[in-house]
């Protein structure tokens, strides 16, 4: 009964920052142990924003956005006069590249910590070029140890991970649906998902949102003996309507009203930002995100959200090949002023009304500035 008033408070407390970490207040032992305090632990002012960053698929500009948005998120602070600092941390510990980008040459690194070659995890943390930005690298080169990080080590991490002192912490996650990824990405309801407009991507990204929402339910539900049995016959293809409403469907006949409400609960909180990337205007991305919002409500029963496109842009293309963050290289570009309107978005916990936008605005900025008008996008962010 406490585990099912705590869901249901999460999700029904007000002006809820979905970027932060869900708190769990009954049983110590039966909650995540990385929320739990690290010992001797300094009380810390406020508590940072972990902001995990997902694709699914490689080969979407995961890692060029993570780092931009970063850069971005960081000027914002600046121009408020502000102390406060930003993190970066690549995650992506098979191949790192982030620090490529960044030109930054660390000397400590996520290995070390997990190798136990340093004590402390903020020892790693390594100043950057770009004022109010700090950098923390997974491994100077693809780390076995991180490659098969294991449950513990997992945990670990994530404890000290969420006493490093910054406003944000931007995490720059690897491609794929490996458990730490997935694990990562579920420290906060509402991680941000990487796609674009190729299928392929689009698909991929999908089922990175339903394999971290399977592995979510799973883990909530294990002492539910027929939500347990229902996740199994769904995995398994087994249920009449294949799907997560249908799997509500059937524990709300069962006649099993406390678990329902959990898993009601748990689906209600879940809810992934979108950026798509490598849109040709503002519309194609806002019908990427309408497909993938449907499909989220059709087939897991939960909602996505979306932070805007990051639009197609030769500029982006060029700094790649100079190892360089476009929004500072090219900062007066169309990618550039999009990712600073994403950065404005996440700070204040906003994003676009799709609905709204698709059936008015998208298509009234085509047919007025025409496709890709670097007009029509400066008036798009400015609404």
């Amino acid at each position: 009964m406490s585990k099912i008033l705590e869901l249901l408070q999460r999700i029904e407390t007000p002006n809820q920052n979905l970027f932060e970490a869900p708190v769990y207040q009954s049983n110590p032992e039966s909650s995540p142990s990385f929320i739990e305090p690290i010992e001797n632990e300094e009380p810390l002012e406020f508590e940072p924003k972990l902001i995990p960053i997902a694709s699914g698929k490689g080969g979407v500009g995961k890692t060029n956005i993570a780092v931009s948005l970063s850069i971005a998120l960081a000027d914002r602070l600046k121009e408020k006069n502000s102390k406060d600092e930003v993190i970066l941390v690549d995650c992506d510990f098979g191949l790192p590249n982030a620090d490529i980008i960044l030109g930054v040459k660390h000397r400590r690194t996520i290995d070390d910590f997990i190798s136990k070659r340093i004590d402390s995890l903020s020892s790693a943390v390594s100043p950057t070029q770009y004022p109010g930005l700090n950098f923390l690298s997974g491994s100077s080169t693809p780390s076995m140890t991180l490659s098969h990080f294991q449950y513990q080590q997992r945990q670990k991490f994530l404890r000290n991970l969420r006493s490093l002192r910054s406003r944000f912490i931007v995490l720059d996650l690897g491609a794929s649906v490996h458990l730490e990824v997935i694990d990562f990405f579920s420290m906060v309801n509402s991680g941000i998902v990487i796609t674009n407009p190729e299928p392929t991507a689009m698909r991929d990204s999908f089922l990175f949102i339903r394999a971290t929402l399977m592995r979510k339910l799973k883990k909530e539900t294990s002492d539910m003996p027929v939500s347990t049995r229902l996740l199994d016959s769904l995995e398994n293809g087994m249920l009449e309507i294949p799907s997560v409403p249908g799997l509500l469907n059937e524990l709300k006949k069962s006649g099993e009203l406390m678990e329902y409400k959990t898993l009601k609960a748990i689906l209600n909180a879940f809810r992934p930002k979108l950026i798509v990337n490598r849109a040709e205007d503002f519309n194609e991305g806002l019908e990427v995100a309408k497909k993938m919002r449907d499909s989220a409500r059709r087939e897991l029963g939960i909602e996505i959200t979306f932070l805007g496109p990051v639009l197609q842009d030769a500029c982006v293309v060029k700094s790649v090949k100079e190892a360089a963050p476009f929004v500072k290289r090219y900062p007066d570009c169309d990618a550039s002023h999009w990712v600073r309107n994403i950065a404005q978005r996440v700070e204040e916990n906003t994003d676009f009304e799709i609905e709204r936008n698709y059936f008015s605005f998208g298509s009234y900025l085509k047919r007025l500035f025409g496709k890709g008008s670097s007009s029509a996008l400066n008036t798009a962010a400015a609404l």
